[in-house]
């Protein structure tokens, strides 16, 4: 029987800087994926993409700046405008 050798690649990719998240984070809405970003005492809805997810964290591709303030805990609860009280 003839033997068959097929070639094989593999692809290694780096992000530089990637912005990663704790999954908790991030919630599911009727628009997608998104994040609550702390506006004073308030909260805007930031729509996401996501991209990898390892051990409770997720990377975000697109919707969120490295200096945006997230909403962690309790994002589930909020709608777009929620008053929400910052604890440190």
């Amino acid at each position: 029987h003839p033997i068959v050798v097929h070639p094989i690649v593999v692809v290694h990719s780096i992000v530089v800087h990637p912005i990663v998240v704790p999954q908790i984070s991030v919630v599911r809405r009727s628009i997608g994926e998104v994040v609550y970003l702390v506006k004073g005492n308030t909260v805007k809805e930031a729509p996401v993409k996501t991209g990898l997810r390892k051990e409770g964290f997720i990377q975000i591709l697109k919707g969120v700046k490295l200096d945006d303030e997230i909403v962690k805990d309790g994002a589930g609860f909020l709608t777009n405008d929620s008053e929400i009280e910052v604890i440190n």
